[in-house]
């Protein structure tokens, strides 16, 4: 599989099909995941933790890749996310990006990017006037 392939895969099988153990087989050892929780990197063992939680939120999800660019070791997506709420009645949208580094096969390096905000907005867990209320300075508590 090339580079591509395997991200493709990657992201059909463990966001849509939950298969955990495929993280194992496709980060290297010693790889963090960055850019997803602040000022934390997350170990395969952390990135399955948070993949299940989120799962547990929704049901039916959906990844669309929406641009993928590749350049030797490099491989950068970017995602649409759908799936049904299993909180309130809400289908939810969000994007996301993710740009990885491979060696054999493997990833190495990753970036992350995923708009939570407008995702726990549309689960209803924290108010869609969240944005505006920060942009004015107005606590969300």
């Amino acid at each position: 599989m090339t580079n591509v392939e395997i991200m493709h895969d990657f992201l059909q099988r463990v966001w849509v099909d939950a298969d955990m153990d495929l993280i194992d087989r496709v980060f290297a050892p010693n790889v963090g995941a960055e850019g997803l929780l602040p000022d934390m990197t997350l170990t395969p063992e952390d990135f399955k933790t948070m993949v299940l939680a989120l799962l547990n939120l929704v049901e039916h999800p959906e990844i669309t890749v929406i641009k993928t660019l590749s350049d030797e070791n490099w491989v950068s997506v970017m995602i649409r996310v759908r799936a049904e709420s299993q909180i309130n009645t809400a289908v939810i949208t969000a994007t996301g990006q993710i740009i990885a580094r491979f060696e054999h096969g493997l990833i190495v390096e990753v970036y992350n990017h995923f708009d939570f905000l407008g995702l726990f907005q549309q689960l209803g867990l924290i108010p869609h006037e969240a944005v505006m209320l920060c942009l004015s300075g107005e606590p969300l508590v």
